[in-house]
């Protein structure tokens, strides 16, 4: 229990850590990508998701900080009424969507999320490179579209579906 939870504390902080080193700061507050530390993404993630089924949407993704506690918030919920294994990896992945501006972060996410069961590899990411503002509410389906995944990158349809939650920085000002 604990030893497993603070390893995923360290893997999650790990990519974190790689992002904000490997990317000019210049360059992020550019593209207005800043880091959240993981207990700021913890508490919005465990306020948000409130159902096993839940679909998550994080429009700006990062590292996918975000994405690794919804999906150990969605793993706790499937745990409650007893779904275990390689069915709940690939379903939670399937619940979760990410956009992300930048090729770069949006792989970390893709890797990072694969890591959370090592058991079960999958290349079935929704980790999509593209501004989520140029994408039309009425937009559903991209297709077809650039998917980061562990592998690299692959072209294929998706659909983006009504979310449940929606997780993601808090609006950072000058102020």
């Amino acid at each position: 229990g604990d030893v497993y939870k603070r390893q995923e504390e360290i893997e999650a902080d790990v990519v974190g850590f790689i992002y904000e080193t490997l990317i000019p700061e210049e360059e992020r507050h550019q593209l207005g990508q800043f880091y959240t530390p993981p207990q700021i993404a913890e508490l919005i993630t465990k306020w948000a998701i409130r159902s096993p089924d839940d679909k998550v949407l994080d429009p700006a993704c990062g590292s996918g900080t975000f994405l690794i506690k919804a999906y150990r918030v969605l793993r706790e919920l499937n745990a409650q009424i007893l779904r275990k294994g390689a069915f709940v990896h690939k379903q939670i992945l399937k619940q979760l969507y990410a956009f992300d501006i930048n090729p770069f972060p949006a792989h970390l996410t893709a890797m990072n999320l694969a890591m959370r069961d090592i058991r079960y590899p999958t290349s079935e990411m929704n980790v999509i490179v593209e501004d989520f503002f140029r994408v039309s509410p009425k937009q559903r389906i991209l297709t077809p579209y650039t998917i980061k995944t562990p592998r690299g990158e692959t072209k294929r349809e998706i659909l983006i579906p009504q979310v449940d939650a929606i997780v993601a920085n808090p609006p950072y000002t000058r102020w």
